[in-house]
Parts: C-alpha cells; structure tokens; sequence
C-alpha cells in the first residue's frame, strides 16, 4: 500500500510513506517513507510514519511493525528512532554507492511502543 503526502495549503507533493512484505498470519509489515529534499526537516516524514503506524496497529491490528534504513541516512535513522522503532540488527556491507559499501539498519516496532511525533507539523 503507497499513500503520497501533499501539502494542506497548496497541494504540492512532499513525499509519501506506506507498507509493503505484509504477512497477515503473524501481523507484521515493512514501512517505508521518502520526502522531497526540499521539505526534509519539518517532521512530514515523521508524521506520516506516525499516522500509517497507528492506523496499522489500530484498524489492522498489526503486531509488529519493521523498517531498514541505509547507514548513511541518519535523518531516517531519526524519523524511526522518535517514533519509538528499536534498532534490531546490522546487515554490514549491505549495499554500495557512490560513497562506497553501507550497512543496513533493521528497526522494529511492537504493538503498544509508538511515541507520537515530538512536534506535530502546523496544520491549515
């Protein structure tokens, strides 16, 4: 499922957040995000993991919730981390890009341990 982010006021697209690998028997899912580059900073990122997070384990009543995160990325890292997720394991030497061998970051979330955003975005 990909849901996009738009901006309330003008409409324009910012990103967009969502969960793929569901497996129903045991309740669980992978998340994932991206926002432009242009709106990094402003806790959208942040917000929309939050609303799919909660809307998972409450309407879908998923029990566990997942996310990998490229070492590099470490706003990611901070997305995940102030929602509550738990770093859960290092895949060394995952990928390679243009800086050279990354590891993987696997975070977890169980039902009962999501935070609300720090700072909600302003709403229109």
């Amino acid at each position: 499922m990909a849901l996009l982010i738009f901006d309330r006021q003008d409409h324009r697209l910012l990103g967009g957040t969502g969960f793929h690998s569901i497996n129903w028997r045991d309740r669980r899912f992978e998340l994932g995000y991206w926002v432009a580059p242009s709106e990094w900073g402003k806790g959208i990122a942040t917000e929309a993991a939050h609303a799919v997070c909660q809307e998972a384990f409450r309407a879908l009543r998923m029990h566990r919730i997942h996310a990998c995160v490229l070492s590099f990325n470490p706003r990611s890292v901070h997305v995940l981390r102030k929602l509550g997720f738990q770093l859960e394991g290092r895949e060394r030497q995952h990928q390679r890009d243009g800086r050279g061998w990354a590891d993987m970051l696997r975070f977890g979330l169980l039902a009962g341990e999501l935070r609300p955003p720090a700072r909600p975005r302003p709403r229109a």
